[in-house]
């Protein structure tokens, strides 16, 4: 919904020689969720999120790349902590609690 009230256009890529994948749905549900809020939430109307999944070795990897204001190298380390944000705002004023990429990282992590 974000997505669409801003008017962001969400572009999916998939690599087209993906074997099937065995993996909980629910959980990748909500980190792509988690990912994509983030995206929506920190570009500005009218740009494009792109989701790509694709094959590196054996892993299958998922990346989502938007095109907001990007994130201050020395604030990397704070991304993915609990209840921490950087300094980087929304663009639409959209409140952040701190905890999707924590969330994210748990899921990931297993």
């Amino acid at each position: 919904m974000l997505a669409e009230k801003k008017q962001i256009r969400i572009e999916l890529r998939l690599d087209a020689n993906l074997p099937e994948l065995s993996l909980d749905a629910g959980k990748i549900q909500q980190v792509l969720n988690n990912f994509l809020s983030n995206a929506c939430k920190f570009s500005h109307p009218g740009t494009t999120v792109v989701v790509r999944l694709e094959q590196d070795g054996a892993d299958a990897v998922i990346s989502v790349r938007d095109q907001g204001q990007g994130i201050p190298a020395a604030e990397l380390e704070r991304l993915f902590k609990p209840f921490q944000k950087t300094s980087v705002r929304s663009t639409a004023g959209e409140q952040s609690t701190g905890l999707g990429l924590a969330i994210v990282r748990k899921i990931v992590a297993g």
